[in-house]
């Protein structure tokens, strides 16, 4: 009798290539160990997942769509921003996985829901149009992934990482205030 394809392994793959992420950065984002924490085989791996570029999508899909989830319910722009580094804070390997895999292919017209997020945010906070928006929306993303970088760079505990986080806040309040309403 046939195995029948557990509908639940795509779910069970990413949970185990998150934790081995967590724990070993993306060098543990490797097919083989990804299938051996999930308690899979490589071949059954590749049946769900073309290849390694495939798989680190499907997981920075995933990370994505946690962001997402977490800062969807935040109430302002600042908000957005202190509930992403709260993220990064907690989770410094997957936000370099993010880096490492998403920014490359930010020209590649690839959905971008956290960005999309804060320029609708944007659009009912400031009114106007996407395109009046869209270089404050990315000046702020801009400004939210430095200060996430710096943040690693100089330790996420740390008291430059703190006084990183109120300038950019800072600067995020200034930014908004500043630009021309409706």
């Amino acid at each position: 009798m046939a195995r029948k394809a557990d509908p639940g392994l795509e779910e069970h793959i990413l949970n185990a290539a998150l934790v081995l992420v967590d724990k070993e950065g993306i060098s543990g984002l490797s097919m083989r160990s990804v299938a051996k924490m999930s308690g899979t085989t490589t071949p059954t791996l590749y049946s769900r997942f073309q290849d390694h570029d495939d798989l680190a999508w499907a997981v920075v899909n995933r990370i994505q769509r946690e962001i997402l989830a977490l800062v969807s319910s935040s109430g302002s722009i600042e908000e957005i921003f202190r509930v992403f580094l709260r993220y990064i804070s907690n989770h410094p390997r997957r936000y370099e996985l993010l880096m490492t895999v998403r920014i490359p292919a930010w020209e590649e017209n690839r959905p971008r829901p956290v960005y999309e997020m804060v320029r609708e945010r944007l659009q009912q906070q400031l009114g106007g149009t996407r395109e009046k928006v869209e270089p404050l929306a990315m000046a702020i993303f801009a400004l939210i992934h430095g200060t996430a970088t710096l943040n690693i760079a100089v330790g996420l505990k740390t008291r430059t990482a703190f006084a990183l986080n109120r300038a950019s806040l800072a600067a995020i309040d200034r930014l908004v205030n500043s630009f021309p309403r409706k």
